[in-house]
């Protein structure tokens, strides 16, 4: 009986001592850090004319059209989007058809020059990009569909 009182007796002494060992403390502090980059992204989108008359509607008058692209960004970026042409052609089986592209309704400012700077995403939500297109009158071109694409930019 003896013999197992010690070991026990000896533990409690151990845990007795131990607190003694550890009679001050000190406080440190750890820095943590990290980093944000801008970063945006640009949805692909179609913009539809639809029919074009060459005979009576568009013999003079322009067809007119626009579509929306979302763009979302870090917090606090202010995108500028700029086109690679400020139009270009659409192609079909009866020719081309030469259009442009514009940044306001009113069809006066190209997305070529100067772009459009977009304001500073409020979060991480998409922003809404609606992209104004123009198709002149006059332009004689036969039966078919057309198509055709080009690359819409976002710089941040």
């Amino acid at each position: 009986m003896k013999k197992t009182l010690v070991p026990i007796a000896l533990a409690f002494a151990l845990i007795a001592v131990a607190p003694a060992a550890f009679a001050g403390s000190q406080n440190g502090t750890l820095t943590v850090t990290a980093s944000v980059a801008a970063n945006c992204t640009i949805s692909s989108a179609t913009l539809g004319f639809g029919a074009y008359d060459p005979v009576v509607t568009n013999d003079v008058a322009n067809l007119d059209a626009s579509t929306t692209m979302s763009v979302a960004c870090t917090k606090g970026v202010a995108p500028k989007i700029t086109t690679a042409t400020a139009g270009g052609t659409i192609t079909g089986p009866g020719g081309t058809l030469n259009y442009l592209l514009f940044s306001d309704a009113g069809r006066t400012t190209s997305f070529v020059t100067p772009g459009l700077t977009m304001p500073a995403a409020p979060g991480k939500a998409p922003q809404t990009l609606t992209i104004y297109g123009r198709i002149a009158g006059n332009q004689d071109v036969g039966v078919g569909a057309y198509t055709g694409t080009t690359l819409v930019t976002v710089n941040f």
